[in-house]
């Protein structure tokens, strides 16, 4: 993913969730999209997702850089919070998303991490972003992107899940995988299906 971040521009990368309980992919199963949430923390650190067939699902966010030959990684867990979050809409693929956005600020750093995260208005999507802002004089290497790191559970039998790419340019192999087969993390590029 490799992105020079200079003279304070914003780099933004994205990740597309669409949760359907009962097999199939989310975009054919008949769902209850109001039995999704979505919820970004009060400090905006961390998220929970619920949905059904789905426990215990919370995560967070974060972004490797490299500043003056060093790599560092911004994750949710550090910074310090730069205003209160911000409510915009997002058009996806799905239909419109409405999220709250959150700035951290890395003082030594001197960059932005910055995040936005809410629920697909028309699915049972969720949509995360994460970015930066270079606020300093020194270039950044924009190394990775993680809007979403993810702890959960499953309902069931995991072999029964499937963890799938939506897209045939999303940088996932292979395109379906049964869940109970995933190796611990696994990497899903630019939208994914649960």
């Amino acid at each position: 993913m490799k992105h020079l971040v200079k003279d304070r521009a914003v780099v933004l990368g994205a990740a597309l969730l669409l949760l359907a309980a009962g097999g199939g992919p989310a975009w054919a199963v008949s769902n209850d999209v109001t039995a999704l949430s979505a919820v970004l923390a009060a400090d905006g650190r961390e998220f929970t997702v619920a949905a059904p067939g789905i426990t215990g699902c919370r995560g967070g966010f974060s972004v490797t850089v490299q500043i003056a030959g060093r790599k560092k990684v911004l994750s949710s867990s550090g910074g310090i919070s730069s205003g209160p979050p911000e409510l915009v809409t997002e058009q996806t693929a799905c239909g419109p998303a409405n999220l709250t956005g959150v700035t951290f600020r890395f003082a030594e750093e001197q960059v932005d991490l910055l995040f936005r995260f809410g629920r697909v208005s028309a699915a049972a999507g969720v949509l995360a972003q994460v970015g930066i802002r270079n606020t300093g004089s020194k270039p950044v290497n924009l190394i990775s992107a993680t809007p979403v790191a993810m702890v959960f559970s499953v309902d069931g039998n995991p072999e029964e899940w499937l963890v799938t790419a939506l897209d045939s340019t999303a940088l996932f192999a292979p395109s379906v995988v049964a869940l109970g087969s995933t190796g611990t993390p696994m990497n899903v590029g630019e939208y994914g299906g649960l």
